[in-house]
């Protein structure tokens, strides 16, 4: 799961590259601009005193407008010359030069606060040894390059699998014959660590998939923790991957069961029972707000909200989005059951202790089938 689907973009949809936000325990782009400026000359300096004098700015972009040849005279050192693949000409009067053109030049440094970390790699395979300046590598998170390791190692794994059934934000309950897949949202809940999860973001996972590759897509209590742009984004994505004829499953709450619930209009169980069940899912979780009483319209919001949930739906709604994201045949379904022998009994959410089987009656089960 993801919701940071996510910190770098609203849906996830967007790879995560060198100058991810992540990668700062600060991101550059946050601080004030004088607080820059200050950042570029203690960089200079220390190349000044470091003995390299001669010194080359990469890319010449608009960041480069503010780095006038007086502020690197000013640290002891020379503004010789800007560097860019595409631009030519000249910028402050100091020439603009293709990186290989680069002369004699002592370091070379990088001009961008938003993607420090890319263009330094970019100039990394050109600069045969010239050090790199970079002005915010110190507010590098130390441990975003092993999470770039790790990503990449659960890219690997995802791909070799070549996956054909799709268990997506499967938590602690893999299953099996399934590719499970859950990255935590980093809010509510971590990756899992299971050798039978891979831990992605789940438009990440569905990104390196390819088109029309998978017979079956499952999502038990992962929908509602997306925003309704979102989930619909991510079923789009679900009717991408899927071969036409494909069928996904979703298991979520039920929106219109808990009006009723609230209305007291339809309890699937004894009040004393179901009381019990809220209190420990819900009271526990909002102790601060519900130290002193629980209340019907308490329960409903705080479930609302559950552990992250943003969208929960009735099954007029998950209908509709489902069949606008090019989905037919959108059926309810029973928890637990399915004509599908793929499909049938792969249901975990039970509700705990407290909830036993009669909370697999509260909750909505869908199944669709992509277009043919």
């Amino acid at each position: 799961m993801t919701q940071a689907a996510v910190q770098n973009s609203p849906t996830g949809l967007t790879p995560i590259t060198p100058d991810d936000p992540r990668a700062y325990t600060v991101s550059p782009m946050a601080l004030p601009h004088a607080t820059q400026l200050a950042m570029i000359e203690q960089t200079l300096r220390a190349a000044a005193a470091s003995g390299w004098h001669r010194v080359g700015v990469f890319p010449a972009g608009r960041h480069s407008h503010r780095l006038t040849p007086d502020l690197f005279s000013r640290c002891g050192v020379t503004l010789s010359a800007f560097l860019d693949d595409t631009r030519r000409g000249s910028l402050h009067d100091v020439p603009v030069l293709r990186p290989e053109g680069r002369g004699l030049l002592d370091a070379v440094l990088i001009s961008s606060d938003s993607a420090e970390r890319a263009f330094a790699a970019q100039a990394a395979t050109w600069a045969s040894g010239t050090p790199i300046l970079r002005p915010y590598q110190t507010l590098e998170n130390p441990g975003f390059a092993d999470f770039q390791r790790r990503r990449a190692q659960e890219l690997a794994r995802l791909r070799l699998e070549s996956p054909t059934r799709l268990n997506l934000g499967c938590g602690h309950n893999p299953l099996a014959g399934w590719t499970n897949i859950d990255g935590g949202d980093g809010l509510w809940y971590e990756a899992p660590s299971h050798p039978d999860v891979i831990a992605l973001d789940v438009f990440e996972a569905l990104a390196a998939i390819p088109d029309g590759s998978c017979d079956f897509v499952y999502s038990e209590h992962f929908y509602e923790h997306f925003s309704l742009a979102d989930g619909f984004q991510m079923a789009c994505e679900w009717a991408r991957v899927l071969k036409p004829g494909g069928v996904v499953r979703v298991v979520t709450p039920d929106l219109t069961r808990e009006a009723r619930m609230y209305l007291g209009e339809q309890l699937p169980t004894d009040a004393a029972t179901y009381m019990t069940h809220k209190r420990r899912w819900l009271g526990e979780r909002r102790a601060q707000e519900s130290r002193r009483f629980l209340t019907p319209a308490m329960l409903l919001n705080f479930g609302m909200r559950l552990d992250g949930h943003q969208f929960v739906y009735d099954f007029e709604t998950l209908r509709a989005q489902l069949q606008a994201a090019g989905f037919e045949a959108v059926t309810r379904e029973r928890f637990g059951a399915s004509s599908r022998p793929e499909l049938h009994g792969i249901d975990r959410h039970r509700g705990g202790d407290t909830g036993g089987v009669w909370a697999e009656e509260i909750q909505l089960v869908v199944e669709a089938v992509r277009e043919r």
